[in-house]
């Protein structure tokens, strides 16, 4: 690691000066400091000051040859050619041999949106070893990513928001420029404030050789009732061709020919006329050989037709005379459709003014089906009203949905089933595999029955699935029905067998149940035909004694070969009920109606007079006085909010409130059968009704209003409101504003500022394609409400299928924003480009450092010159230094006087020993011997 020094004020080195000058002038002046001490005292007051000035001047250590940090962003959207998709991968692969320890490397592919990452370490990812895994759809990433578009913006913030805290940042994009969302500028801006460099290797786009697609459906916005209008298609063909062009007008054809097409734009007109108020639609699609894309072979349109609208009565088994007779008899258009032919989309749906339901079976209807009645509402403003009964076994198929969210009660369903045990009994003979619908057997229709029951059930619910053929075999217990998906499985794996033996079945079913602790315990026998008959099969015995063990059973007949007789006959003797179907859409409602009516908590039979509660205006004029009797109602909890008009023993019977842009009444009984059949003999029945149905019905006025929809730039679409009274007069000053619906099922609200007299415009964001539908309301500042008025437009597709240029200039833009640059091929893979010298250094300021050492040595340097010791404490410390070398000198000397004793004692035994040595060699006499030894000592002496 090389360091460096970085002064963030550099001007305040030239303070430096100072220290020469005081250098100077400390040698010029005299002083009687001695010289020593003075050059001490000079050096600490240079090095004080000069902390003190690199301090000021912001010194900062720098390292460098920081870590880089490459991202490499790898579009994948659908307008880029799998060449040039494979050309990058080539170049992906050589990075991680050429990548240094401390460097990082990851990968974001991207299109529409960018969620995935993939880091390099030090060899290539299995993900890059083959282009087909990363870009199959069945992969895990590509799955992820919406390719249908491109937004360089949400994958530039992605890495920015994903960058290590150090080193360099660096990010190279693989793209051929065209966004269809966001904006890749301002993504560059905001890289650029966080100090990263956006490089580009620019790709091309693919350029269809044989390309047809519709670019746009012109026409009116706004038509009245039977106005002709034309209706102008724009095709664009990159060659000279021959299409099929199919248009539908609200999903039924109105013209399918062939066409040929020149090389261009290419237009195609038909004059039309509309029928009913509300939204419609026209849809066209071309056909040709060869097309590239067909996803950009649609285009769609929708026009707003000014009329008188009807209301939808959807019945469920059988239409009521009665409320149509009282409709009727006060001018109101009402259309009758059975729930089964109820319209599923919201364009379909706006052009009633209300919709009611009577004794329709929330079972009987998609989920789907049931959102779009709730957006129906709350978006477009339109009134619903639902009358129940025991027809529509509770409402228990609406609990969970938004049609309960809309309704202004609480339902009671989530404890519904809290106790309750049933035993599907399917047959599975050979005969179930034969067909009962185009390419379904019997049984396949069952299996699918079965599986959808699963799902809606309550989780409290026991069940228990059992087959039969000769013999019966359970293959869902009460024990393994709470493990969901295990059942599944189970349902999934059924398979046809050999015969019919219904009584085993029946025996077996009774065996488990009536051990079984539950409130309610019920047997839903499937059969598609004739079981076998033996001399001991008593079912009238059998069937009996199970429902004195309170326990019911009810049979469904599928087919027409099936013993409807004998079936029927086991439903009377089991207290149940007997359904008879050729349809296989109708086993999932017979399935959980049959549970409805069998558990019933909601429902309560019981005569009684409804209670006045309240009197709301839209009942002005209605005697309330003398209601008639209920033999039966819904139990329910009224919703804060609401309004609770008649009530019954236990809630509310008839209640009401806004619902979003829309209304919303509910009444808890019939106007039939059992349970409400004194109610049409009322004398005042027909004007209760329509004047109910009056006030859901959406807010209607005379005012002529007109909107339109332009598309602008980066995703925008202007929203334009001219809106006059019946005069012509411009209407000013409103608070304006659209409640949008986007295709994902997400909400916008957008204020509509007043542009001009009666003009009022807004801007809203349209980068998905789909349906867009809007509802405008507005209030003027006397409180008068305007709407609401429902319109919709349709993006068909994605600007990458219209749009197939590249945009290399938009490229080059971001790269020089941020201090890029635009890469060719060799240059991507060059090793300059990618491990060129870092510049980027982390910078560590030390000023605090510098002046603590500074104010440390200025506390040293006023010591040592302002301190003084007195003549007492120096003398003795002087004395006892004396001392203590005097004491040294002594024993230096005694050691000394130690050594020479020593010396002079090993000398004398040299000499005795020489001469020792001499006598034994002059007389022989060994000096081992003591007593000669002194003897000739003593002779020596003499």
């Amino acid at each position: 690691m090389n360091f460096g020094i970085l002064f963030e004020n550099p001007l305040y080195l030239f303070l430096l000066l100072l220290c020469l000058c005081m250098i100077v002038i400390s040698y010029i002046l005299k002083s009687t400091i001695p010289k020593k001490r003075k050059t001490v005292s000079l050096i600490i007051r240079s090095l004080i000051l000069c902390c003190f000035i690199f301090a000021l001047s912001g010194i900062n250590l720098a390292m460098n040859e920081e870590p880089v940090n490459y991202i490499f962003l790898f579009d994948i959207s659908d307008s880029i050619p799998g060449q040039a998709k494979e050309r990058v991968f080539r170049i992906l692969k050589k990075y991680p041999e050429k990548k240094k320890n401390s460097d990082t490397m990851t990968l974001i592919p991207f299109a529409g949106n960018a969620y995935v990452e993939i880091t390099f370490k030090h060899k290539v990812p299995d993900i890059l070893l083959s282009a087909d895994i990363l870009l199959s759809k069945d992969s895990e990433i590509s799955g992820s990513i919406d390719t249908r578009g491109t937004n360089i913006e949400k994958a530039i913030n992605l890495a920015c928001a994903n960058l290590p805290g150090k080193g360099e940042n660096r990010i190279l994009l693989f793209s051929d420029g065209n966004e269809t969302r966001g904006s890749l500028l301002r993504a560059a801006e905001l890289a650029k404030a966080c100090g990263v460099s956006i490089s580009v290797y620019p790709l091309d786009s693919q350029i269809p050789e044989n390309e047809v697609l519709i670019k746009k459906i012109y026409g009116p916005d706004t038509v009245k009732e039977d106005e002709p209008h034309e209706i102008r298609i724009i095709i664009e063909s990159s060659h000279k061709t021959v299409g099929f062009l199919t248009v539908l007008k609200d999903n039924t054809p109105v013209i399918s020919t062939p066409i040929e097409l020149e090389p261009g734009e290419n237009f195609y007109s038909l004059t039309s006329t509309l029928k009913n108020n509300g939204l419609h639609t026209y849809e066209g699609t071309i056909y040709t050989d060869k097309d590239l894309y067909p996803e950009n072979n649609f285009g769609k349109l929708f026009v707003h037709v000014l009329g008188k609208p009807e209301f939808l009565y959807v019945y469920g088994t059988l239409p009521n005379r009665a409320i149509i007779n009282a409709l009727a008899s006060q001018g109101m258009d009402v259309t009758s459709i059975s729930s089964a032919t109820l319209p599923a989309t919201l364009p379909e749906l706006s052009g009633y003014g209300g919709i009611i339901f009577d004794s329709v079976s929330g079972h009987e209807i998609a989920l789907d089906t049931k959102n779009r009645i709730e957006e129906y509402v709350r978006v477009t403003g339109g009134g619903f009203f639902m009358i129940t009964g025991p027809d529509a076994y509770g409402l228990s198929g609406f609990s969970g949905t938004k049609i309960e969210t809309l309704l202004p009660v609480h339902l009671l369903n989530q404890e519904k089933f809290t106790s309750l045990a049933v035993v599907f009994a399917v047959d599975r003979s050979a005969s179930m595999s034969g067909d009962i619908d185009i390419g379904e057997t019997k049984l396949d229709v069952v299996k699918k029955a079965l599986l959808k029951t699963v799902e809606m059930l309550k989780p409290a619910v026991s069940i228990g699935i059992m087959v039969f053929d000769n013999k019966p075999e359970w293959i869902v217990t009460f024990e393994d029905s709470i493990q969901r998906d295990k059942v599944k499985e189970n349902i999934s794996a059924i398979s046809p067998g050999g015969g019919t033996d219904m009584f085993r079945a029946l025996q077996e079913a009774y065996r488990v149940l009536a051990h079984f602790p539950a409130r309610y315990r019920h047997i839903i026998l499937l059969s598609d035909g004739k079981s076998e008959k033996r001399e001991n099969y008593d079912y009238e015995g059998l069937v009996k004694a199970i429902a004195g063990d309170t326990i019911t059973v009810s049979t469904i007949a599928i087919g027409h070969d099936a013993d409807v007789k004998q079936l029927t006959q086991i439903a009377n003797w089991g207290n149940g009920i007997t359904y008879f179907t050729k349809s296989s859409k109708k086993i999932l409602t017979i399935y959980m109606d049959e549970m409805e009516r069998i558990s019933g908590n909601d429902e309560t039979d019981i005569n009684f007079t409804p209670k006045v509660v309240s009197s709301p205006y839209f009942l002005k004029g209605i005697d309330t006085r003398t209601l008639p009797e209920c033999n039966g109602y819904i139990k329910t909890i009224l919703k804060q909010g609401a309004q609770e008009i008649f009530s019954g023993p236990a809630g509310p019977l008839f209640a009401n409130w806004h619902y979003g842009l829309g209304k919303t009444a509910l009444f808890l009984s019939d106007f039939k059968g059992t349970w409400g059949n004194k109610w049409p003999q009322w004398k005042e029945f027909s004007g209760f009704l329509s004047q109910t149905i009056r006030w859901i019905e959406r807010s209607q006025d005379d005012n002529l209003i007109s909107a339109g929809f332009t598309p602008q730039k980066d995703q925008l679409m202007n929203i334009s409101v001219d809106i006059r009274d019946t005069s012509g007069r411009f209407i000013n000053f409103l608070d304006l504003k659209a409640e949008i619906l986007l295709p994902n099922g997400e909400e916008q609200t957008r204020i509509l500022d007043q542009s001009g007299p009666g003009l009022y415009s807004g801007v809203m964001q349209t980068d998905l394609p789909g349906d867009y539908y809007i509802s405008i309301i507005g209030r003027s500042p006397e409180e008068n409400v305007y709407g609401p008025y429902f319109y919709g437009f349709s993006l068909p597709y994605s600007p990458e299928y219209s749009d197939f240029s590249s945009r290399h200039s938009l490229l080059e833009e971001s790269a020089h924003i941020t201090g890029g640059k635009i890469l060719g091929q060799e240059e991507a893979e060059s090793e300059t480009w990618l491990f060129r010298k870092s510049s980027v250094k982390d910078y560590v300021p030390i000023w605090e450092l510098l002046i603590s050492i500074g104010l440390i040595l200025f506390f040293f340097e006023i010591a040592g010159r302002k301190l003084s010791v007195s003549k007492k404490i120096r003398d003795l410390f002087f004395e006892k230094l004396r001392r203590s070398n005097r004491h040294t000198e002594t024993r230096r000397y005694e050691d000394l006087k130690t050594i020479m004793k020593t010396r002079d004692q090993e000398e004398k035994e040299r000499i005795r020993t020489e001469i020792k040595e001499r006598l034994r060699k002059q007389t022989g006499i060994s000096t081992d011997r003591p007593d000669l030894f002194l003897a000739l000592k003593r002779t020596k002496k003499k």
